[in-house]
């Protein structure tokens, strides 16, 4: 949908203006107050049909994600080691930034769980003069 910012904005925003009695906002910019539980209920059903291809397949295969998650969750079931990218309290993971400020480091995730990566600057100087 053009315009939205994040999944449940638009419904959220229908419930404020309503409760605050801004009908008039509601219908000047067209906010559809029953939009988010439509999607729902259709999310539910697409569900409802997938579950029923896994019970009756012989045979369920999994394509890999790109998304986070499903790395981790392998990393620390299997102990196979991957590397994601997190938002995480710096403490020293980049030296020149205050410790106590948030900083998206490259994450070694294994069996012991998810660990930052420190100095990362001193580890990517060299890739980043060589662009």
């Amino acid at each position: 949908m053009p315009g939205r910012i994040a999944s449940g904005s638009p419904c959220c925003l229908a419930y404020a203006l309503h409760q605050g009695g801004r009908e008039d906002l509601i219908e000047k910019f067209g906010i559809p107050l029953d939009e988010y539980p439509k999607r729902c209920i259709e999310q539910i059903e697409r569900w409802k049909g997938q579950a029923e291809a896994y019970r009756s397949a012989d045979k369920i295969e999994v394509q890999p994600s790109k998304e986070y998650a499903s790395s981790i969750i392998n990393s620390v079931w299997t102990g196979e080691p991957s590397v994601i990218y997190c938002n995480v309290r710096n403490n020293g993971c980049i030296t020149s930034l205050p410790a106590n400020c948030a900083a998206e480091v490259p994450c070694l995730v294994d069996a012991s769980g998810i660990q930052p990566t420190y100095n990362v600057m001193v580890t990517l100087m060299p890739v980043l003069l060589s662009q």
